[in-house]
């Protein structure tokens, strides 16, 4: 059953990179160049989850482009902020994730998924007040998904971060 589990998976993966290939063309088709940007990135999700990161990287960073070129920031940011997690999580480029996260949030200071993904960037650095903080904010500002992560990740620092001494 896990086989035929994996094989499945494989096959959603591959059409949904498809219909995604197929809203771009059709967006360009009707003339809709500020559509394309999250179909782009969804392109880049399906590789991402595809465990083909050089690919997923170029789609992130198509769509990071597309989006500033409509005239549409709000949608670029959103995209840089996502491409920050990527890099944190798939890449395991904190560094390079943080500058993302922080420049995203500049723009778009309630993006919940890039608050929450910073404050997970702290606390693997054992940065306790600043991973508190951008999760509580994560709290505020996501829905009731991320308020479950945020809300996870608090619990852990919980257990990783040393006691308050007397």
């Amino acid at each position: 059953t896990l086989d035929r589990s994996s094989a499945a998976s494989d096959v959603y993966k591959r059409q949904a990179l498809q219909a995604n290939r197929e809203s771009v063309n059709c967006y360009l088709a009707q003339g809709k160049k500020d559509k394309i940007s999250y179909a782009l990135r969804d392109i880049a999700r399906m590789y991402d989850a595809k465990h083909q990161k050089d690919s997923a990287l170029h789609y992130y960073q198509k769509a990071y482009r597309t989006a500033l070129s409509t005239h549409s920031p709000h949608k670029a940011y959103i995209i840089w902020g996502e491409l920050g997690s990527f890099y944190y999580y798939s890449l395991v480029k904190a560094d390079s994730a943080k500058r993302m996260l922080i420049t995203a949030l500049k723009h778009q200071p309630d993006m919940a998924n890039a608050l929450l993904v910073l404050g997970d960037v702290y606390r693997g650095e054992n940065r306790w007040d600043s991973a508190c903080y951008y999760l509580h904010q994560a709290i505020e500002y996501g829905d009731i998904y991320k308020q479950h992560s945020a809300y996870r990740h608090l619990s852990c620092l919980l257990y990783t971060s040393p006691s308050p001494r007397d």
